[in-house]
């Protein structure tokens, strides 16, 4: 390979990994800001009527991949699949005075293949209802699944009580 084939090698190399990175790094955006947005969508004040919940907690479910599971974990220690999550959100926002959703902060890795990814996060839940106010942190494994060029939750894991809820009356 002559002088001119060595150059064009190194800058075809130098174009790969440099699109390799912009991809992996735009993934990682995509996921980033989807997870701001289900956050800042989950929260409200409230209570909301019917309708407002109804279309809140169906919006929700652009979040998820077809078949995704949450596992909640003690104390209530079940599995709500994706169909499920609206009747849950809908009640309760319909129920709360507010709910706050406070990230506390994430890591992100990657799955075998750049179709899927990890995220750890720790969230803070505080949730008013008749003037009491109930508090907790939290943490929880997301896994990610590639969705074409959108990322979806396919599943979410409770992984550890940080901080016990505690319940205060008044804001």
């Amino acid at each position: 390979m002559g002088k001119y084939g060595r150059l064009i090698a190194l800058w075809l190399t130098v174009v790969v990994v440099a699109g390799a990175i912009y991809l992996h790094g735009r993934d990682e955006r995509v996921i980033r800001r989807t997870w701001r947005q289900l956050v800042q969508q989950g929260q409200g004040k409230g209570p909301q009527n019917l309708l407002q919940s109804a279309t809140r907690a169906t919006g929700m479910l652009a979040f998820f991949a077809t078949g995704a599971v949450i596992e909640i974990g003690a104390p209530y220690p079940m599995l709500i699949e994706r169909g499920e999550l609206p009747a849950l959100l809908q009640r309760a926002w319909t129920y709360a005075d507010s709910i706050e959703i406070n990230r506390r902060g994430e890591d992100l890795s990657w799955g075998t293949s750049r179709e899927t990814a990890i995220m750890e996060a720790a969230i803070e839940l505080s949730v008013t209802v008749d003037q009491r106010r109930e508090s907790g942190l939290e943490s929880y494994r997301i896994y990610w699944q590639k969705d074409g060029r959108s990322w979806r939750i396919s599943r979410i894991e409770r992984m550890a009580i940080i901080r016990k809820p505690d319940t205060t009356l008044g804001q």
